[in-house]
């Protein structure tokens, strides 16, 4: 397990597939009923693609997933949002390939703040940023906002206020 997020009763989870072991149910993406916590229930999930879900975040009726595709370098790490206002059938809304070959980025962290995502990860070019920010006011287009380059690594980011 890569990520982790819990809201109310309810524990949303990112699998390895790297590992191999998805569980029995089989998805990359899991919804786990926690009300028992003796009895956690799997409520429902999604297999996205994604090798590793490095990062979780919950707003309202959606899931935002950042994540790497595959091992080879290159590879194009994912930024995707989840409809989970039916837990048991959640639906990918928006996706978006980070990267290629040339331009290497890779999401690492993820933060909300008001109709604004904050993505953290590293570059390999000049063509992309650590930080990069989003307008998440319509769940299903999200829209660019700016970046900064830091000429540094990001696994980890906070935000405080709204903006």
């Amino acid at each position: 397990m890569e990520a982790v997020e819990v809201v109310g009763n309810t524990m949303y989870i990112g699998v390895d597939t790297a590992t191999g072991n998805l569980g029995d149910a089989g998805d990359d993406f899991q919804i786990i009923d926690i009300t028992n916590p003796d009895r956690p229930r799997y409520i429902g999930g999604l297999s996205s693609g994604i090798l590793r879900i490095y990062d979780i975040e919950i707003a309202g009726q959606y899931a935002y997933l950042i994540g790497q595709r595959d091992e080879t370098f290159g590879s194009a790490p994912n930024l995707y949002v989840v409809d989970i206002s039916d837990p048991n059938n959640p639906s990918i809304v928006y996706s978006e390939v980070y990267a290629n070959t040339l331009n290497y980025y890779w999401g690492n962290t993820l933060k909300i703040s008001g109709n604004y995502l904050y993505v953290g990860g590293f570059h390999m070019t000049s063509a992309w940023h650590e930080i990069r920010v989003y307008d998440i006011s319509d769940p299903t287009a999200l829209s660019f906002v700016s970046g900064i380059s830091l000429n540094t690594r990001v696994n980890s980011l906070d935000v405080l206020g709204n903006n």
